[in-house]
């Protein structure tokens, strides 16, 4: 599959230098009624964007015909814009390689293609190790919060394996569009997915039945962090230096790492409460309450009495009140008694409508015969 790319050739506006040690970060954001690139851009906090649309302007990139639904992807590297990506459907994309110099019209050219490997350490080292981006990582991680914590669930000898469509611009990788399929292997268990697209519309990921991944809570409210300090009913605090119950579990993350709401709630609590330091406090359905401490700072706009959704980011990890250093403290309660949330077992989100699971079947099907054939020419 090829689609038409805008590449605006660019080394860099600050000559930086490749080095292997990269930090690789991305943007996306769908326009909505009203957009254009000129307010995405100022939305997505591009610096030097008038720049950036002129080039494009001269390019032929259709900044006054955008459309909703239509998905500009921002990539930086090191803090430096990298290339803003342009797609509409899956027909065709605007590709600028950000240096300001020269432009040339390319062809971008679309994969199937098989990425596995085995657990070494964790995943995000692991999947670095063979070469792919961090932004995989994140998708990959982030399709399975529901099914695994990868903080405390992953081991040595653990496997990874996702299809997905890679693209390439005159035989050079440039990115991927997205994960087709996905599993992991495990001593926690084997778990797969599958995009799929109904016929109305919706996309989403689901297990071989059919079944949605998604659950009322996410595994964890961190990504790339370790455990420090387990749930317990009597643990030596590292400050007091005395035996009491631990109400939680302490992860381990770089002070600033995004805090996300486990479910969708409403804020009870947003401020400083004692040995907790900054905490922020949410009532979800069915009786559950969730704490997270010791936050550096509380996201602008959380207070008490907001609504947030599953996955929004409510603060960001600090050392604040008693604590030893930069972690998350995060408790969980059941009608106000504390549970272990690295044990809870919690229900799904209603899965594909059964008009939908001839297809899906089919699609299912398509997908595991396209990895055979890719392993079969690869071996």
């Amino acid at each position: 599959m090829r689609y038409l790319i805008l590449s605006i050739l660019i080394f860099s506006l600050c000559h930086r230098r490749e080095t292997p040690d990269l930090k690789i970060t991305q943007k996306t954001y769908v326009l909505r009624p009203g957009d254009n690139l000129d307010l995405t851009l100022r939305r997505l906090k591009i610096k030097d964007r008038y720049h950036l649309l002129e080039i494009a302007r001269r390019g032929g990139f259709p900044i006054r015909r955008c459309r909703v639904g239509d998905t500009i992807r921002v990539r930086f590297q090191n803090d430096s814009l990298l290339d803003i990506a342009y797609k509409r459907g899956n027909d065709y994309c605007y590709y600028l390689s950000y240096d300001g110099l020269s432009m040339a019209y390319q062809w971008v050219e679309v994969k199937d293609e098989v990425v596995k490997g085995e657990i070494t350490s964790t995943l995000y080292e692991s999947m670095l190790s063979i070469g792919e981006p961090p932004d995989l990582v994140v998708d990959y991680a982030s399709i399975f919060a529901w099914q695994i914590d990868f903080f405390t669930e992953t081991r040595s000898g653990d496997s990874f394996f996702v299809l997905l469509k890679r693209e390439y611009v005159d035989s050079v990788r440039i990115g991927y569009s997205r994960i087709e399929y996905l599993r992991y292997d495990g001593k926690v268990g084997t778990f797969s997915a599958f995009r799929f697209e109904g016929p109305d519309g919706r996309v989403g990921y689901y297990d071989e039945k059919g079944q949605s991944l998604k659950k009322v809570f996410l595994k964890a409210p961190l990504s790339y962090a370790r455990i420090s300090s387990y749930f317990s009913l009597s643990r030596l605090h590292p400050i007091l230096k005395i035996r009491r119950p631990h109400w939680g579990v302490d992860y381990v993350a770089p002070r600033g790492t995004p805090v996300s709401a486990l479910g969708d709630g409403i804020v009870t609590y947003a401020g400083w409460k004692g040995q907790y330091g900054r905490l922020v406090e949410i009532r979800h359905a069915k009786g559950y309450e969730t704490r997270y401490g010791h936050l550096s700072r509380i996201r602008e706009g959380i207070r008490k009495g907001r609504r947030v959704r599953q996955g929004d980011v409510i603060g960001y990890v600090g050392a604040t009140g008693l604590a030893t250093g930069p972690h998350l403290h995060f408790e969980m309660r059941h009608h106000n008694r504390p549970i272990n949330p690295v044990r809870l077992k919690v229900l799904r989100s209603p899965g594909l409508k059964k008009e939908y699971l001839k297809a899906y079947k089919e699609h299912v099907d398509s997908i595991l015969d396209l990895v055979k054939r890719i392993e079969d020419h690869s071996s």
